[in-house]
């Protein structure tokens, strides 16, 4: 099996991913030993610190400098997305320009302490775009850790989850994680790569850490995304929160 990862930082010089190309290409290669065939390169853009059209710009020139040096043979295929942090001004936005290849799918990026202000009516307003939004490594949200409801209610609006590799493999987030890919109240799986080192927790690495029928699963939804395609049929079911773990 084939894997598509969606949250990746891959390209050149961006953000806090890799720092020069040849960082960039050898996370590449790495991938794609592991199995990895598609990878999205989702920088981060924070739109309350940069204007868009200078982070397109941005963008735009280290995906060049990127696929000069591409190999077809020993690299995945690559796209363009980007990991949105989340403000209510993005619903103003032209969110076409951000979302993975112009498609249907998003990848926001919410607090990782804080409830989002608005977030209900910024996800309605993106969703009647016709955009579907990726919320990024929910695991590490405190507030859906704490009540998993909010995350429930979010999906059920119309929203897909994605839990990040290296969540289990960590005690604290690990059942939260795997609760949430159970219950189907997150759907995808991806790196959120930085850097090479984190490729020992990375997608190529899951079939070690979890069942095939997980991964499976994951990668149905990440190859529909990636070909901007329907979703496979899912229910999101609660989760309830327990003294020393969920169910």
């Amino acid at each position: 099996m084939t894997l598509t990862d969606l949250h990746t930082h891959i390209l050149p010089g961006v953000d806090d991913g890799a720092k020069d190309l040849e960082a960039s290409l050898e996370i590449l290669r790495k991938q794609k030993k592991s199995g990895v065939e598609r990878v999205a390169l989702t920088s981060h853009f924070y739109p309350m610190r940069e204007e868009l059209q200078d982070f397109l710009d941005r963008r735009q020139r280290a995906y060049e400098e990127l696929l000069y040096a591409w190999d077809v043979d020993t690299m995945p295929q690559l796209r363009l997305g980007a990991e949105v942090h989340y403000s209510s001004s993005i619903a103003d936005m032209d969110l076409r320009k951000l979302s993975l290849a112009q498609s249907d799918y998003l990848l926001v990026e919410l607090s990782d302490t804080m409830v989002p202000a608005h977030i209900e009516q910024v996800l309605k307003i993106i969703l009647s775009q016709g955009i579907t939004p990726i919320l990024a490594h929910v695991e590490r949200c405190a507030y859906f850790m704490e009540d998993p409801s909010k995350l429930l209610h979010l999906i059920e609006l119309g929203a897909l989850a994605q839990i990040t590799t290296r969540a289990l493999h960590n005690k604290r987030r690990q059942k939260f994680a795997e609760i949430c890919l159970q219950k189907n109240v997150a759907q995808i799986i991806a790196s959120d790569v930085h850097g090479i080192w984190e490729l020992k927790t990375g997608l190529g690495a899951l079939k070690e850490s979890l069942s095939g029928g997980t991964i499976e699963r994951a990668e149905a939804f990440a190859r529909a995304v990636w070909d901007n395609t329907p979703l496979p049929v899912f229910e999101p079911e609660p989760i309830k929160r327990k003294l020393f773990g969920y169910a």
